[in-house]
């Protein structure tokens, strides 16, 4: 049986945002009234809010999983952009929208362990890890689109 490549992203990319609205509704009785929002460059929590809050992540991830999915699938007859081009940009947006999923759920899976007080923060690595993933997969899939012209 062969794979598809493309149809396995799209799928663990879906369940990565379903596993994000599952999470907070599991842990939302147990949390402290006030949980972590924001967290400063090393990861340590620097702003809190109300536990309804917590939300806001897998919220967001639904809205960035539709939106990345529409200019995932963008209209092939756009002008002045060649097939090979839009080919590339596609792949490109299906593992960035994999990769933003993931990232949401790290996010909202160190909020409620951090306000939990399992976790100090989401660690010292996670912003420049995240930073230089990004720019990477962004950085590999711009000299795909380049060399494909």
């Amino acid at each position: 049986m062969a794979y598809n490549l493309p149809q396995i992203i799209d799928r663990f990319a879906l369940m990565l945002m379903v596993v994000g609205l599952l999470i907070p509704a599991f842990y939302h009785a147990e949390l402290p009234p006030e949980v972590p929002i924001h967290f400063n460059w090393r990861g340590l929590p620097d702003w809190y809010a109300p536990k309804m809050w917590v939300w806001l992540l897998p919220g967001v991830s639904v809205i960035m999983y539709n939106l990345l999915g529409r200019v995932n699938y963008a209209d092939s007859g756009e002008a002045g952009r060649k097939a090979a081009e839009l080919r590339v940009l596609q792949r490109m947006m299906r593992w960035i929208r994999l990769f933003v999923m993931a990232s949401f759920l790290y996010l909202t899976w160190g909020i409620i362990q951090t306000a939990l007080g399992h976790w100090e923060g989401l660690g010292t690595y996670f912003v420049p890890v995240f930073m230089i993933a990004l720019l990477g997969l962004m950085a590999y899939y711009f000299g795909k689109i380049k060399s494909a012209r």
